[in-house]
């Protein structure tokens, strides 16, 4: 940005000073008329002195329009300069906005491991309850379909874990692979 406005003074600088040769030539050719006036100078030298006038003229008018010409060249690039700064803020804040979201589904990948996590402490409970219900009742049919009940249930729960803990490693590993995608 700052190199663009260096340019751009510059060339704003270059339009100011051929505009100043501009008005000295301008000023030369009306010296030039009011010699031929008053001094009786002779027509052809006169009219030699406003040909070069002019042509000096001419030149200062064709570098100011050179000196303008690069002073919109600058502005341009300053203002392609601030548009790419621009895009880039932008990316930046989908970045973030992407981790974010990362973020939110880790937290609730934990927080379904730890929802299976308490169904297992709750199963491992009920089986312990179901092994001293089964140890106080004398009828062994019944206390090994208790037993069986129970270590059903503890495999349903350790299944729920891994299926929570498979569920945070693909979220977490979506979130890796989105980070790299944005950065390619």
């Amino acid at each position: 940005k700052d190199q663009a406005f260096q340019q751009a003074t510059e060339g704003i600088q270059a339009a100011e000073k051929a505009n100043e040769r501009a008005k000295e030539a301008k000023l030369s050719e009306e010296r030039s008329l009011d010699i031929l006036k008053h001094q009786g100078v002779r027509a052809n030298s006169a009219e030699k002195e406003i040909k070069g006038a002019r042509m000096a003229f001419q030149t200062a008018e064709k570098r100011a329009l050179e000196a303008e010409k690069a002073r919109q060249k600058a502005v341009s690039a300053s203002k392609l300069i601030e548009q790419r700064a621009d895009a880039a803020e932008n990316a930046h804040q989908r970045a973030l906005a992407d981790l974010k979201k990362m973020e939110n589904r880790a937290e609730q990948a934990e927080e379904k491991k730890l929802k299976a996590e308490a169904k297992i402490i709750e199963i491992k409970n009920a089986k312990i309850y179901v092994n001293r219900m089964a140890a106080a009742n004398t009828a062994e049919a019944r206390s090994k379909a208790a037993q069986a009940e129970a270590h059903a249930t503890l495999s349903e729960a350790q299944r729920a874990a891994q299926l929570a803990h498979l569920t945070i490693k693909s979220a977490f590993m979506q979130g890796i692979d989105e980070i790299q995608n944005m950065k390619n």
